[in-house]
């Protein structure tokens, strides 16, 4: 037995848009990648054993999740001057000025890998499918967690202020992710990982928006990634951009209870929301498409928001 988690639509339209959605302008190369985890890091411009080279841009599958916690953090949310711990009582009684603090996870598997023009790269040995079919070849995953603010600047306006946290992305010679429950998205080899340091910009109810999230490079595996080969500079204290686009009439995927969200066991009163993203290596970005209008569906207002969560008997 399953119990799949129910969200009004007005809230489901409000909680989308407490989400990370950046757009690009960081990094100064393009990356390289060793599909055999044979990379030999940067050395005089050349190849350096990475099959895979000129790529701008990780593009993450639509089938990715973005988790909300219903249990808000810290001191910082406020609604109509009052603190709260729950997303349902903020959602229904927020003003202008008020802020909300919230901790997210996401999680997403790797679908195409594009140059600067917007061409796939990715080899035919990238397998997008997980468990299913039993293909051969390696799989990418990316998981997500921290912490993020935001504030209602005006009615039906978020400004979002702060996030903190940390993403890593996962190499796995055996694909076995699925997408309806969330298992196999954090295991195989971390190549790459860092901080999320900043996020900005607005979302408007209705219309959608922009924000942009800088991730910083800690650490990576240059066995399987480095920067393009004609630039000597590697790839730690550098940082990208990462484009996150949430899709609020779909049904998201692991959104059951138990399921699991970058590890993160989804419990009662969460809010999964189905997640688009593409990540950009290069200072020139690649827009991913319907960028401009996140949601379909608009607000009616704060005042009447409730959220509910009803059960049901898979």
């Amino acid at each position: 037995m399953k119990t799949k988690l129910k969200t009004a639509s007005a809230v489901g339209a409000l909680l989308a848009a407490l989400s990370l959605s950046p757009q690009a302008q960081a990094v100064d190369t393009l990356v390289q990648f060793s599909t055999t985890g044979t990379g030999t890091g940067v050395d005089d411009g050349a190849l350096g054993n990475y099959d895979i080279t000129g790529i701008n841009e990780f593009d993450w599958q639509s089938s990715g999740d973005l988790l909300i916690s219903d249990n808000l953090s810290g001191t910082g949310s406020f609604a109509d001057g009052v603190l709260v711990d729950s997303l349902a009582i903020w959602a229904a009684t927020a003003v202008v000025g008020d802020t909300v603090t919230f901790d997210i996870a996401a999680q997403a598997r790797l679908n195409d890998m594009l140059d600067a023009l917007g061409n796939s790269v990715a080899p035919a040995t990238l397998d997008t499918n997980g468990t299913v079919d039993g293909d051969a070849g390696f799989e990418i995953t990316a998981t997500l967690t921290g912490t993020e603010s935001a504030t209602l600047i005006a009615p039906g306006i978020l400004q979002f202020n702060t996030i903190s946290g940390t993403y890593s992305f996962f190499y796995d010679e055996s694909p076995d992710s699925v997408v309806e429950t969330g298992a196999g998205f954090t295991d195989g080899t971390d190549f790459l990982s860092g901080s999320l340091l900043s996020v900005n910009g607005t979302f408007q109810f209705g219309a959608g928006g922009n924000n942009n999230l800088v991730n910083s490079v800690d650490a990576y595996l240059s066995s399987f990634i480095q920067s393009d080969p004609q630039s000597l500079q590697p790839l730690s204290g550098t940082t990208f951009d990462t484009l996150v686009s949430l899709v609020s009439l779909n049904e998201a995927s692991a959104d059951d209870l138990g399921d699991t969200v970058a590890g993160r066991v989804v419990v009662a009163g969460d809010l999964v929301r189905k997640a688009d993203a593409n990540s950009e290596f290069s200072a020139t970005p690649v827009p991913e498409p319907g960028t401009l209008i996140l949601l379909g569906s608009g607000l009616l207002g704060l005042a009447g928001l409730r959220r509910r969560a009803t059960a049901r008997v898979a």
